[in-house]
């Protein structure tokens, strides 16, 4: 519940997956911006090395993209976004996810998918940790935030009372989804993308933790 809470996994169609992105960014970008090759981001003149892994949501006349950037103190990556009101000229990137880096955990922030919910905006987001037989593993986390452009608060988990607890730049994120699989070599499970349709969260992710290539499913949330 609350964006936090989805279903057991199903199988489905990385065809199907790929359309519905397909389909997402076809009413989000401008025609002008979908007809030719446009660099959205320069990573290198902005001083980030790289960029990659775009989710784009469209809000007020504006247009928000949040991107996969490098990280600092030890952290692979970080979540920045960038603003348009064409879709084709940018503003400059401002760091909005972090990840810790403490203890080899919270490695990272990357893959960003964001949603309006419930009246929050959820950023989920691929994490890792280094996971107690020596791998590297991705898992999938959240973070939250009333206002589109932060600050974003990370699920850490739920209170006694079962509330669930959020916090700015934490230590201990808690995991949504872990691999099917825990220790064993791979990718691990991340690269999510969720949308909202009629009162219910969709979210599509890759795992490989089966021995079987990257494989794609899907769950639901209320």
């Amino acid at each position: 519940m609350n964006g936090v809470l989805f279903n057991r996994r199903s199988k489905t169609s990385r065809l199907w997956t790929a359309g519905v992105l397909a389909v997402l960014l076809g009413n989000v970008l401008p025609a002008a911006a979908s007809m030719s090759l446009q660099t959205l981001v320069d990573a290198q003149a902005d001083g980030i090395n790289y960029a990659y892994g775009p989710a784009i949501v469209q809000q007020n006349g504006q247009y928000h993209m949040f991107f996969c950037s490098i990280g600092l103190y030890g952290a692979w990556d970080y979540i920045r976004s960038e603003t348009s009101t064409d879709g084709i000229q940018w503003s400059s990137p401002q760091i909005k996810l972090t990840a810790s880096a403490m203890g080899g955990q919270d490695l990272a922030a990357c893959d960003p998918s964001v949603v309006f919910y419930q009246g929050y905006y959820y950023l989920y987001y691929s994490d890792a940790y280094h996971d107690p037989s020596g791998y590297d593993r991705t898992i999938i986390q959240v973070a939250r935030s009333q206002n589109i452009d932060g600050p974003y608060l990370t699920y850490i988990g739920k209170d006694g009372s079962g509330n669930s607890q959020w916090a700015q730049s934490p230590t201990n994120p808690k995991p949504l989804i872990y691999p099917f699989v825990k220790n064993v070599s791979g990718y691990g499970a991340g690269q999510q993308t969720v949308v909202s349709l009629n009162g219910k969260l969709y979210m599509w992710y890759n795992d490989d933790s089966l021995g079987q290539g990257l494989l794609t499913y899907m769950l639901t949330s209320t």
